[in-house]
């Protein structure tokens, strides 16, 4: 009996710390699994980063994404994993147990601001091509009807 009490009460916990009924639902709506765990940090991005050790491995580290991005490309809630900075990509991966935000890393001359990825965004890099068409589409403007041309 004790144990169902227990399931109860981290029910509701997970429900209120994703910002209640509303929240959660919502959650669920964009495909966002709602956990409840401890805030580690954010990044310059907005976006914050959990861990709940009750969790399996892989599973007990997320980031909820900034909801308002910075780079208005990406619009609101579309999300992708080159949003992480690298710092906190190593803690997500558990290739560190320490958070930036608690150990930052010492700052390099050769590092450079991270970026996202925006080949799916058509905002990628596009060389431009200076050799000529082999093959030309079809222009109706300009082509002439098939009867004045068996003239």
């Amino acid at each position: 009996m004790a144990e169902g009490k227990n399931l109860v009460s981290k029910f509701f916990n997970v429900i209120k710390h994703n910002g209640g009924v509303t929240g959660t639902f919502l959650k669920y709506c964009r495909g966002i699994e709602p956990k409840q765990g401890t805030l580690m940090g954010e990044d310059q991005f907005g976006n914050k980063y959990f861990e709940n050790k009750n969790y399996f491995m892989a599973r007990n580290r997320w980031v909820e994404f900034n909801p308002k991005p910075s780079d208005p490309a990406y619009g609101y809630f579309h999300f992708d994993a080159s949003q992480i900075p690298p710092d906190w990509h190593r803690w997500m991966h558990h290739m560190t147990d320490q958070a930036p935000s608690e150990h930052p890393l010492p700052k390099q001359k050769f590092h450079m601001p991270h970026q996202p990825n925006y080949s799916g965004l058509n905002r990628s890099y596009t060389p431009f091509s200076t050799t000529t068409k082999k093959i030309h589409e079809w222009d109706p403007t300009t082509a002439t009807s098939g009867s004045e041309t068996n003239k």
